[in-house]
């Protein structure tokens, strides 16, 4: 007996369509054949032998039937959640990344690869990539997909990967961009869609300012706290106290807000009240001469007493004898 083989295959590919046909014939039979209907309706015939018809003349006669898939339909998207600023350099960074596609007229499968490319180096051991695979030297995390369309009509697709990183050397007030890009492939087609997550990087810190009393070193007065983004510029103001006098300010006019809080002083005397006394009479420091003073003065009328009675008492004789 003489061997018929058909054969369907995928154009350029040779990748098998159907499954192969053998049959039986005697020589000088004469055979037909047709393009299989177990081909996928996602393909359509492109070539037809041109000994798909004959008469068996050799021990193995070949018919191969070439197809090509149809041209199909592919939509893709990408789209990335990012959290729009970040406090503090080491702080976790949640992101949120989906990917998906739609086909139409395509049975087979597909291939997805996701890709974030990151700019700084990451803290794997605090970082979650949800299956994702890490490349150091490019900072790159990857994910690759592979799936199977079953529904020639129309077919969705859509993965997400939800992503907590924790970066290393992140920049105070510089921006975190992740640059990410999603593409399918398909046996007839491909896309590819890249977009960006924007992070910005705004870390405060405090600059306190006392105002102190120098000899106790206690506040008196309310403090003043200044809160604004590392790299600013701050200018401290003293206070009018009352009772106190300002005796000594910080070093410098101006201050730029760093990574970490400071603290400024400014110092104040405590003023010393003026007392008013009431004018206090002289006394005599030696108690003896001031009792003679005293004793003097009291004397004097007693003294002219005297004398006037002891003059009366002479006139009085005088008369008397006279």
């Amino acid at each position: 007996k003489y061997k018929l083989v058909v054969k369907h295959l995928q154009y350029e590919t040779n990748k098998v369509l159907a499954t192969e046909e053998t049959y039986y014939k005697l020589y000088n039979e004469s055979y037909e054949t047709s393009a299989s209907s177990n081909v996928t309706d996602n393909y359509t015939l492109k070539i037809t032998p041109s000994n798909y018809k004959g008469t068996i003349k050799s021990e193995v006669t070949e018919v191969v039937y070439y197809y090509e898939m149809i041209d199909s339909d592919l939509i893709t998207n990408i789209n990335v959640e990012c959290p729009e600023v970040i406090s503090e350099v080491d702080e976790e960074v949640n992101i949120k990344i989906t990917y998906k596609f739609t086909t139409k007229d395509y049975l087979g499968e597909s291939k997805v690869i996701i890709n974030d490319v990151l700019p700084y180096d990451i803290d794997e051991s605090k970082s979650d990539l949800d299956g994702g695979t890490y490349d150091s030297s490019t900072r790159t995390i990857t994910w690759e997909i592979y799936d199977n369309i079953e529904d020639l009509e129309s077919t969705e697709k859509e993965y997400t990967k939800g992503i907590k990183i924790v970066f290393l050397d992140a920049k105070i007030n510089e921006p975190i961009i992740n640059n990410i890009s999603g593409s399918v492939t398909l046996e007839n087609n491909s896309n590819t869609k890249e977009t960006s997550g924007v992070t910005d990087v705004k870390v405060y810190r405090n600059i306190i300012v006392k105002y102190l009393d120098i000899d106790t070193n206690e506040e008196i007065s309310e403090k003043v706290i200044f809160n604004d983004l590392v790299g600013s510029i701050y200018t401290p103001v003293s206070k009018n106290i009352d009772e106190y006098t300002l005796v000594e300010r910080p070093t410098s006019k101006e201050y730029i807000i760093e990574t970490t809080d400071q603290t400024l002083t400014y110092k104040y005397k405590k003023r010393i009240k003026e007392v008013v006394q009431e004018e206090i009479p002289k006394v005599d420091e030696n108690p003896s001469t001031g009792i003679f003073k005293t004793y003097y003065l009291l004397s004097i009328p007693i003294i002219l007493l005297i004398m006037v009675v002891i003059r009366i008492g002479k006139h009085s004789m005088f008369k008397k004898y006279s």
